[in-house]
């Protein structure tokens, strides 16, 4: 009898494990901020305009656009570049990356918290030069 129930209870979290892990494989927001940004280049590659990829947004994917600047691209919150001013060695800039930009969220990891946005950054002519995706523990 304890054989029985032993081999059941091990079923039962077996089962309950694998639908977790299918779950969150499934899940694309649960993909590393790598592979997300694979997936985004897919469908917005380098060089295709500020237009198409707003239309695409919109229209294909439906996500939500949090902002969109004609006059600014996007600070990368994880590449920085030293300060060259001597008098102030320890500070760092957040560069700017392109001449506009697009932000959108893309939704929230129910599993682990996590929400995740996306910014591309376009030229002076509206072509797309490079892309963030940012993945945040949210609070």
């Amino acid at each position: 009898m304890k054989k029985v129930i032993l081999i059941a209870a091990l079923t039962r979290s077996l089962i309950i494990t694998l639908t977790v892990m299918i779950i969150m494989l499934s899940n694309p927001l649960m993909r590393s901020e790598k592979r997300i940004r694979d997936y985004i280049l897919n469908i917005t590659p380098i060089g295709v305009s500020m237009d198409e990829v707003m239309l695409i947004i919109e229209e294909k994917e439906k996500w939500e656009v949090r902002a969109i600047n004609h006059e600014r691209g996007y600070t990368n919150s994880r590449t920085y570049i030293p300060n060259t001013d001597p008098d102030c060695p320890l500070e760092f800039t957040n560069p700017v990356i392109g001449e506009k930009s697009i932000r959108v969220y893309l939704g929230r990891s129910w599993i682990f918290g996590h929400t995740v946005t996306v910014s591309w950054g376009f030229d002076s002519s509206g072509k797309l030069i490079d892309i963030y995706v940012s993945k945040v523990l949210a609070i």
